[in-house]
C-alpha cells in the first residue's frame, strides 16, 4: 500500500488544481442543462435588485455551448471499423461482442465531447453483472500526476474525487501502476470501501493504469481551460436577455404629463411620469404628452452575431458561408452563425487522437484487464485473445451533419454550375440509398418528366345568356 506521505503529497497536489476543476464543474453544469443558473448569477451582480427582480423573468437561456460541441464532436457519428490485426476470427468475434456489451461508439463518442468540452478525458473499462462496460469520468472529477522526471505529460497517477462520506469529507480514490487506495480528506483509509473491491491490501491489480488518458495540451498534464468558452457561453444569452428586457419597455409607451391633476386621469397606462412647471412662468399651460421608448434591436442582433462569428473563428470553428448582418437578416444571422459552424479543420487531429486512445484501450482490454475478469469469473466470457492480437482502428469520412435546406441549396448551386453530376447529388442528399436505387431514383424522376399531358379540347359553349 502507498506510504502516507506519498498519499499526502498527492492529495496536496491535486488540490492545486481546485480552481480549474471548479471551472471545469461550471461546463459540466451547463453542458447538461444548468445554464439559467450561471445566467442568472451574472446578471444579478450586473443589475439593481429591482432591475433584476424584472429581468430575470425575460431571461433567454439559449445553451450556444452544447451546439459547438456536437458540432466538434462528429468522428464517431460516421460509421467506425475495428478490425482485429495479427490476431483470429475468435478473436474478431470477441472483439464484436466487446463492442456491442460496452456500446463502445455511443462511449466513445461521450469521451469525445469531453475532449471537445474539457481538452481532456479520461476513459475507464470495466465490469458490471458479468458484461464488460465503458464510461468516461468527467473533468471536474480527477487529475492526472506524472512523476516522470524524463516525460512530465505521462500520468503516473490519477487521483479520483469519488464523492464524499456521510459526514461530508472528499473521498479520494489514487492510483498508481501498482497500487490503489481509497481515502478520505482527513487522512482515513476508507477500508470498508476497499474491502468491496476485494481490496484490503491497496493493490492495484491490473499492474498498469487502468484508464485511457487523452489530453490536447503537448506542455500540460492538466490542460488550461480556455477562459473564452465559459465566457462567451453566458454572455450570448445575457446579451439576448437584454434585449429581450429592453423590448418590455419599448411595448409600452410612456405618459407624462404637465401640470395635470392625476386624481381626473380615468386609465390605469404602464407609467404615468407627472411633472410641474415653473411657477414663475406666466405661459405655462397643462399639458399631456406620449414618449415611446426605441430600441435598436437589429443593430443589437447584429453586435451578438459578429461577437459570436469571431469568437467561432477564433476557435477555428468558420462557417459554411459568408453571414448577411443586414436589418432583413438580423434575427436569422444568429441562428445561421451556429447552423453553419465547419469544424471539418479539427477533424483530422481528432481522428488521430481517438486512434491512439483506441489503440491503448484496446490493448488495456485485451490483454490485461479481460484475462484477469476470465480467471476472477467476474465476466460471462471464457474465451481469450491471442497474445499477438491488436486492434486497428478506422474512421470513415467523418463529416458534420449540414441543415438540408442548405445542402440542397449548395447542391443547386454546383449543379448549375456544373461542378457535380445528379447521381452524386442524390447521393449527398440520400446516403443511405445503394448506386442501384440511386440509378433506379433517377430513372423515375426522368420518367415523370416526361409524361405529356394532354391539353382538353375546346368545348362550344352553348349557355344561353
Amino acid at each position: 500500500m502507498m506510504s502516507m506521505n506519498e498519499i499526502e503529497a498527492l492529495i496536496k497536489k491535486a488540490k492545486e488544481y481546485g480552481k480549474l476543476l471548479e471551472h471545469n464543474h461550471t461546463l459540466f453544469n451547463i453542458f447538461e442543462g444548468d445554464l439559467l443558473t450561471y445566467v442568472q448569477n451574472d446578471l444579478k451582480e450586473q443589475l439593481s435588485p429591482k432591475s433584476y427582480a424584472v429581468a430575470k423573468n425575460r431571461i433567454v437561456p439559449i445553451n450556444i455551448l452544447r451546439k459547438i460541441i456536437d458540432k466538434q464532436s462528429v468522428i464517431y457519428g460516421s460509421q467506425v471499423v475495428r478490425e482485429v490485426v495479427d490476431g483470429t476470427e475468435a478473436d474478431q468475434e470477441l472483439l464484436s461482442w466487446y463492442e456491442h456489451e460496452m456500446r463502445a461508439n455511443f462511449k466513445m463518442n461521450q469521451s469525445n465531447e469531453a475532449l471537445n468540452l474539457y481538452k481532456n478525458t479520461l476513459i475507464q473499462p470495466y465490469v458490471f453483472k458479468g458484461k464488460p462496460a465503458l464510461r468516461f469520468i468527467p473533468s471536474d472529477r480527477f487529475v492526472a500526476i506524472s512523476n516522470d522526471p524524463v516525460n512530465p505529460t505521462k500520468p503516473t497517477h490519477f487521483v479520483i474525487l469519488d464523492g464524499k462520506t456521510e459526514s461530508g469529507k472528499q473521498i479520494y480514490s489514487i492510483y498508481s501502476d501498482t497500487e490503489w487506495v481509497i481515502i478520505d480528506e482527513d487522512k482515513n483509509i476508507l477500508i470498508n470501501k476497499m474491502l468491496a473491491f476485494d481490496n484490503a491490501d491497496g493493490v492495484n491489480v491490473f499492474g498498469r493504469l487502468p484508464f485511457v488518458y487523452a489530453n490536447l495540451s503537448e506542455n500540460l498534464i492538466m490542460p488550461l481551460q480556455d477562459e473564452d468558452t465559459l465566457k462567451m457561453t453566458k454572455i450570448i444569452p445575457i446579451l439576448l436577455s437584454d434585449l429581450n428586457y429592453a423590448v418590455m419597455f419599448q411595448a409600452f409607451s410612456v405618459m407624462y404629463g404637465v401640470d395635470l391633476d392625476e386624481k381626473n386621469l380615468e386609465m390605469n397606462p404602464n407609467a404615468f411620469w407627472s411633472f410641474k412647471s415653473d411657477p414663475n412662468n406666466p405661459s405655462a399651460r397643462p399639458e399631456v404628452g406620449v414618449i415611446k421608448p426605441q430600441v435598436e434591436i437589429d443593430a443589437v442582433l447584429n453586435l451578438i452575431t459578429a461577437e459570436l462569428n469571431m469568437w467561432l473563428e477564433s476557435k477555428g470553428l468558420v462557417t459554411s458561408q459568408a453571414l448577411n448582418t443586414d436589418g432583413q437578416n438580423a434575427i436569422s444571422g444568429f441562428s445561421k452563425a451556429l447552423d453553419h459552424i465547419d469544424a471539418s479543420s479539427q477533424t483530422e487531429k481528432q481522428v488521430e487522437i481517438f486512434k491512439a486512445v483506441e489503440a491503448e484501450m484496446w490493448d488495456l482490454i485485451m490483454h490485461t484487464m479481460h484475462p484477469y475478469w476470465v480467471s476472477k469469473m467476474q465476466i460471462d466470457q471464457s474465451a481469450v485473445f491471442t497474445n499477438a492480437a491488436k486492434v486497428v482502428v478506422e474512421f470513415k469520412d467523418p463529416t458534420p451533419l449540414m441543415d438540408r435546406t442548405q445542402l440542397l441549396a449548395d447542391l443547386k448551386l454546383e449543379l448549375e454550375a456544373g461542378f457535380t453530376s445528379r447521381k452524386y447529388a442524390l447521393k449527398k442528399l440520400y446516403p443511405e440509398m445503394s448506386d442501384q436505387q440511386i440509378e433506379e431514383f433517377m430513372a423515375e424522376i426522368d420518367a415523370e418528366r416526361t409524361i405529356e399531358i394532354e391539353e382538353p379540347a375546346d368545348v362550344e359553349d352553348d349557355s344561353v345568356v
